[in-house]
């Protein structure tokens, strides 16, 4: 007997529709936030990472995700010095969010990927596991750049904007992280894994 397996037409479809959605929440979010009065770091922030892990998890294609790693931070960062609401300062930690960004993306790739399904203990412990990982390691990259560029004053230290990148760069990291995570899970639960047809002859 023989088995072939088959990746349907119709997750295709399904999948491009997760990402047209998720690119189109981002954009929105990241486009809207800098006009607004609201802490869009905890508007956005979830939305973005929710973004990137239900992309990690979902997608089939790991180039699928990249726009979604990328295009927040640029968009966002380039409206905010447009509408002068933001620093120049943000420029310098574009590269470190891409790589915070890219970490958290393999981590819940990586290890949520070996198994398909989310309602099942294994995959739930999973899940955590490379939430704990891809935060952590996000966090640790984005905070450690903005730690270094103010021990070599690329960030004059001190000032008010270093004062206030200490908390944006740390803890609202973590927490915007975390809640995305949260986000993301009930997310993943109600689409359609990336199960494809086995044909047996």
């Amino acid at each position: 007997m023989e088995t072939t397996t088959i990746k349907t037409n119709v997750w295709a479809r399904n999948e491009v529709w997760v990402l047209v959605s998720l690119m189109t929440v981002l954009v929105g979010v990241t486009g809207v936030m800098p006009l607004t009065n609201f802490n869009n770091q905890f508007i956005a922030g979830p939305a973005v990472n929710a973004a990137l892990i239900v992309g990690a998890v979902r997608l089939s294609k790991l180039w699928g995700i990249l726009p979604i790693v990328f295009l927040p931070s640029v968009s966002a960062t380039v409206l905010n010095l447009f509408f002068a609401v933001g620093n120049q300062f943000m420029l310098m930690m574009i590269p470190a969010i891409w790589v915070g960004n890219l970490l958290l993306v393999l981590s819940f790739w990586i290890i949520t990927n070996k198994e398909q399904g989310t309602r099942n203990r294994k995959q739930l412990i999973r899940f955590i596991v490379a939430a704990v990982i891809g935060i952590g390691l996000k966090v640790g990259v984005i905070f450690g750049t903005y730690f270094a560029l103010v021990q070599f004053n690329a960030i004059p230290y001190g000032s008010p904007v270093a004062i206030a990148m200490w908390t944006m760069m740390g803890v609202n990291q973590l927490i915007t992280a975390s809640i995305g995570a949260v986000i993301a899970f009930g997310v993943i639960c109600v689409i359609p894994e990336n199960r494809p047809t086995v044909i047996s002859s």
